[in-house]
Formats: structure tokens, sequence, C-alpha cells
């Protein structure tokens, strides 16, 4: 009796660690299907279509020095989303889907494979999902102080690197006015605007705010600026603001 309670429990043991196996080899982890394609990308938009096998799954790793943008669709601009040099990340794509990619400036190389299931590679770079600057990237900032006029903070990009903003924040003292409202121009897209209460006798932050993912500047070589409205009586305005150019 105790060997047959033995092999039973034996056997429960050996289920479970196979039906665990068998469950994480199903629900987690991808497997590619079919060959990684290779995306010559520069600044005038290119496009592939993706394999038609299996799977919606598509992992696109960018190994060049360059962002490149991309889109599900012909004619890619450098509106559309971001890829960060070194990064790698997942997309959700029917098969045969038309993939397209563009540069700012300069020229990258995208590997695209398809397949099955999910990976936890997503955003290895940590740009984007933690506000990191890249490994190839040079981390900026754009910090400012004045009293009753205007105050521009400025993330300043060069003639051949593009400026991403990760947060900034707006403390001001004093003054019955606010500083308000506070513009965040160069953007891709549009600028964005921030309310704020009316200054306080003591020193407090008005605005914070942080961007997941980090936001590029219209085009190569063009700044980000926070800029605040000048406040009356304000004894001191303070502007922060930090990202990373590449």
């Amino acid at each position: 009796m105790k060997k047959l309670y033995r092999a039973f429990f034996a056997a429960l043991i050996f289920l479970s660690y196979t039906g665990a196996a068998f469950a994480q080899s199903t629900n987690f982890g991808f497997s590619p299907v079919g060959s990684t394609q290779t995306m010559a990308v520069t600044n005038s938009s290119s496009s592939i279509t993706l394999n038609s096998s299996a799977g919606s799954t598509v992992v696109v790793k960018n190994t060049g020095s360059v962002t490149a943008f991309v889109k599900g669709g012909a004619t890619a601009l450098t509106t559309d989303f971001p890829i960060l040099s070194g990064e790698e990340i997942v997309l959700n794509y029917p098969p045969g889907q038309v993939f397209s990619a563009i540069t700012a400036a300069g020229a990258t190389t995208l590997l695209v494979s398809k397949g099955l299931g999910n990976t936890t590679s997503t955003f290895t770079s940590g740009a984007v999902a933690n506000g990191n600057a890249p490994p190839s990237a040079t981390v900026i900032t754009g910090n400012a102080a004045g009293t009753t006029g205007a105050v521009v903070g400025t993330l300043t990009a060069t003639g051949t690197t593009t400026a991403y903003i990760c947060g900034f924040n707006v403390s001001t003292i004093g003054g019955t006015a606010a500083s308000s409202p506070i513009t965040v121009a160069g953007l891709v897209g549009s600028s964005q605007v921030y309310q704020t209460p009316v200054n306080a006798t003591a020193g407090q932050i008005l605005v914070s705010q942080t961007f997941n993912p980090c936001i590029p500047a219209s085009a190569v070589n063009t700044n980000i600026t926070v800029t605040t409205t000048a406040a009356a009586g304000a004894t001191a305005v303070d502007v922060n603001s930090w990202g990373f150019r590449q």
C-alpha cells in the first residue's frame, strides 16, 4: 500500500511540473515564425510586407544609432511611433500587413521578427519604459530661474540629433498672478499647455509632469522649451526639465 501511495504522489508531482511547463510554453514567451526581415531605413519612407506566417506578434529591434519612426501602413512620417537606437519593442499586426519606417536624418537598420506569443524584452533599452536615456544618447537638462518675467527652460538639440523630453516641473513663490499658462513647445505633433493655481507665499511645485514614453521634438535640431507666463510680483520662478538627445 505504501508503495502505491508513493507511486500515486509521484505521479501527481510529475503531472504538476509537466503541466506548469506546458502552461509556460503555451502562454508565455515568443516563438518566431518565418524569417526575420531586415529594413534599411533612411529619411525617405520605406516599407515591407510582413511575413504572412501565422501569428500577429511583431518584435522590432533598432540596431542603428538614430531613431526610427514606424507605422502599420504605407508612408511613415517622423510624427509616427518612435523606436529609439538600441530599442526593441513588441507590436501587433496581422499577417501580410504593410509596415513602414523613416528617420528624421541619417540611416538605421530594423530587424523585424514575426511569430506567436509574447516577449519580456519590450523596451530593452529602458528608454521609454522608465525615462532613462538609451546607451547611445546624451542626457540633457533645461533649467532656468527668474522672477516676474517669463522663464524658459530649454532642452537643446544639435544639427544631427533629436531632443526628447522625459519630464519637467515648475515652482513659483510670491505675487498675486499665476505663472500659467505653461507651454511645452517644439514637440512632435503640437505644443502642450498647462494651467496652475495662483502662486503661494511659500515655495510649491505648481506643475510636475513626466512622460512615458519620452516625447521627441518635431524634427532634428529642434529645441524643446518649457515656458511660463510672466507673473506679477513673483519673487522666484523655477523651471526644471530633463530628457536626452540622440
